[in-house]
């Protein structure tokens, strides 16, 4: 099975089993993926294709191993004919031993060797694959709870505004427009609180369908200290060799090396022993129970048959050559990708933390000012809009320097220990 059937196999299979949590528990990242993993039909589908590949070897290994038959025969003819053979039985055992097959058996079992190994780095793939989906979804579901959070605290807040200002309409020292403006501002807030809690609701229906959790399952928070990296892009770039797509095309590329050593053996001789054995035998070789050999057999024309599958398996080389070259250099895009994202997003977090900070001060400022008369109502509404302005991006580019951190977890092959 490729890399990409198994990742759709993984995914598919995700929402089947839902395990039972206590109706108050957190799970963090890991034990989600852990779920993913282990509460849905992930692992035995691995366990029938391991099953698969182990018989693949031993079918591989059987070419070292004697043959052991048995044959009865009857032999029919013309009475009168004094060759024996007529009315002639005989009941045998026959053994053959091959000793050598021009490398042909050694290939085959290192074929198969490596389609095994192959097919175990597919499924370590797959399983990147998940990680890097479910930390997505992940990421997604709390930064949009904390945007929910954020945007009914700034509805509330505009709620006690428009209170204050209604009250001073009434003394004459507000103007109702300024009423209107608020409500209007309130209005499309309300508005935009909706969408995003049917995001959210999106966003756990994903997350229940990858994990098999319950969707309204309790995430714990990432917390508010930022990822640190163990080291600068050059760094992760050389982890690139660990990642098991690159295992799975090498190991490919040694599958079809093994495979044009197995056919070109067709051309060479092939060496076996043999030996029958005769417990019950009539006719003219009555007496003769055991006979036993060498036999040499050697390929000595079969038109293009064993050129051309030659050829053909020195085509697929190259093109799993090819294909290790382009995989590498996706990789490295990826890794490269994913480590720029992260240092661009968390440098945002630090310029928006700055912000937050400013924003943070002018607010009270202003409302200092209003109370001796220096601002309008509206000039302190427009300063709380831009701090929680200022808070909402804040929060939602932490979130993202977290889902941009595991992208360089997952580009680099770093699943959490126990579950690659």
């Amino acid at each position: 099975m490729t890399i990409a059937k198994n990742a759709v196999v993984l995914a598919l299979v995700a929402f089947i089993s839902v395990p039972a949590m206590a109706k108050d528990e957190a799970v963090d990242l890991r034990g989600a993926y852990s779920a993913a993993i282990k509460k849905t039909e992930v692992i035995p589908i691995e366990e029938s294709q391991r099953k698969q590949y182990e018989s693949l070897v031993n079918q591989a290994k059987s070419a070292f191993a004697p043959s052991l038959t048995a044959g009865v025969s009857l032999g029919l003819g013309d009475p009168g004919n004094f060759s024996g053979v007529a009315g002639a039985a005989s009941f045998g055992l026959n053994a053959v031993q091959p000793i050598y097959q021009g490398g042909k058996s050694e290939a085959s079992l290192a074929a198969a060797q490596s389609g095994k190994l192959a097919n175990e780095l597919s499924q370590k793939a797959s399983r990147v694959a998940l990680f890097s989906a479910v930390s997505h979804a992940y990421s997604q579901i709390l930064m949009t709870e904390q945007d929910i959070k954020n945007l009914k605290f700034i509805i509330g807040q505009t709620d006690e505004i428009i209170t204050e200002l209604r009250k001073r309409v009434d003394i004459g020292k507000s103007k109702q427009s300024e009423v209107l403006m608020a409500q209007s501002q309130q209005a499309v807030q309300q508005s935009e609180l909706k969408t995003i809690e049917g995001n959210l609701e999106s966003s756990r229906e994903l997350f229940a369908f990858l994990t098999g959790l319950k969707s309204e399952t309790k995430l714990t928070d990432v917390g508010a200290s930022l990822p640190q990296p163990k080291g600068k892009l050059g760094y992760y770039l050389e982890l690139v060799k660990n990642r098991p797509d690159i295992g799975y095309f090498n190991a490919n590329i040694e599958v079809n090396r093994q495979l044009i050593k197995a056919e070109a053996a067709a051309n060479a001789p092939q060496l076996s022993l043999f030996g029958d054995f005769y417990p019950y035998r009539t006719g003219s070789n009555h007496d003769i129970y055991w006979d036993a050999g060498i036999g040499i057999n050697l390929n000595l024309f079969n038109g293009d048959l064993t050129s051309s599958r030659i050829f053909g398996a020195e085509a697929k080389l190259k093109e799993s050559e090819l294909d290790l070259d382009k995989q590498m250099r996706q990789d490295i895009t990826e890794i490269k990708t994913a480590y720029k994202n992260y240092v661009s997003l968390k440098g945002q977090v630090d310029s928006l933390e700055n912000a937050l900070s400013i924003t943070k001060k002018n607010y009270e400022v202003q409302k200092q000012d209003y109370i001796y008369g220096l601002v309008t109502n509206l000039d302190v509404l427009q300063a709380f809009n831009t701090l929680q302005s200022t808070k909402r991006s804040f929060d939602k580019t932490r979130y993202m320097v977290f889902s941009a951190w595991t992208d360089v977890l997952a580009s680099t092959n770093q699943l959490p220990e126990g579950d690659k």
